[in-house]
């Protein structure tokens, strides 16, 4: 009976982790390197939409978690 809510929140869980992950490395990644411009953040902020909407479309279109 449970068993699909558990599958459920697997995969919930394992998109919340793609998408978070990737966006928080890339911003350690600017921290790390001490850059103060504009240019890094705004194309992490450029690269970070990207992923985010690049990893729903597949995951709507169902070609991902299955």
């Amino acid at each position: 009976m449970y068993t699909h809510y558990a599958r459920v929140f697997a995969r919930a869980t394992a998109l919340a982790l793609i998408l978070a992950v990737p966006p928080l490395l890339g911003l350690l990644y600017i921290r790390e390197t001490g850059s103060r411009g504009p240019l890094p953040i705004v194309a992490w902020l450029a690269l970070t939409l990207l992923w985010n909407a690049l990893i729903i479309t597949l995951f709507v279109r169902g070609k991902m978690l299955r």
